[in-house]
């Protein structure tokens, strides 16, 4: 019997279309605080580590104004009444992916956020696990946790992701790591850290995980490989 593996996605930038609605939320924050530097679109995608503390450092916020802009932007992710898009596609990704294998979520958003998208999208009993910015730890902690609580082990993970600190995180989880390239980073930005695998469409992301392997399909990451 084959054995079911163990696919991780980040949410923001992966599976949902966020990264205006992030950017409006931050300036929000700022402005909450009296921050004057509001951030830009290229403010976040320039960090090596998508994360509002992160985005708080590069605006110049100081390190003791950070926690208070932390907690602005969280209270401002829970009262956020808008549902940002599914990248098209995604949401067929998950249904497929989902008949064969155990499916969870690693974020820095916040979980409840995750639960009313994928439920707007009748893809709430398609993922088996959301660790949200709740969860302590870092996203690889997390990793190892959700393959703690599906019983997986490395060579039965795969983390998906569309930032060098994904595929980061992945590598010291000491999982797989499968690149995006319709999210926060570029092409070249996710190349030069050497992910596993990149697929520049989420499509590609069924091509690459079979069934009963591991979850490359050695003749479809062959193929991306040669074009990336």
């Amino acid at each position: 019997m084959n054995e079911k593996q163990l696919v991780i996605f980040d949410y923001d930038g992966v599976i949902v279309d966020s990264i205006d609605a992030v950017t409006a939320i931050a300036a929000r924050a700022c402005r909450e605080i009296g921050h004057s530097r509001f951030p830009h679109r290229a403010d976040i995608q320039a960090l090596e580590n998508i994360a509002f503390e992160d985005l708080g450092r590069k605006i110049g916020i100081s390190e003791a104004d950070l926690p208070r802009f932390g907690d602005h932007v969280f209270a401002l992710l829970q009262k956020n009444g808008k549902t940002p898009d599914i990248f098209p596609g995604m949401d067929r990704v998950i249904r497929t992916l989902a008949g064969n294998h155990y499916l969870a979520i690693v974020t820095k958003n916040i979980k409840p956020a995750v639960e009313k998208v994928l439920a707007a999208h009748g893809l709430a009993g398609k993922i088996s696990l959301i660790l949200g910015i709740e969860e302590p730890g870092s996203k690889a902690d997390k990793i190892k946790k959700a393959m703690q609580i599906f019983n997986r082990g490395p060579d039965l993970t795969c983390m998906i992701g569309d930032a060098v600190s994904d595929i980061r995180q992945a590598r010291q989880a000491g999982v797989r790591s499968i690149a995006v390239t319709w999210g926060y980073h570029t092409r070249e930005k996710l190349a030069h850290e050497g992910p596993d695998i990149m697929v520049s469409e989420p499509h590609d992301i069924t091509a690459v995980i079979s069934p009963d392997s591991f979850g490359m399909d050695t003749d479809s990451a062959t193929h991306m490989k040669e074009h990336f």
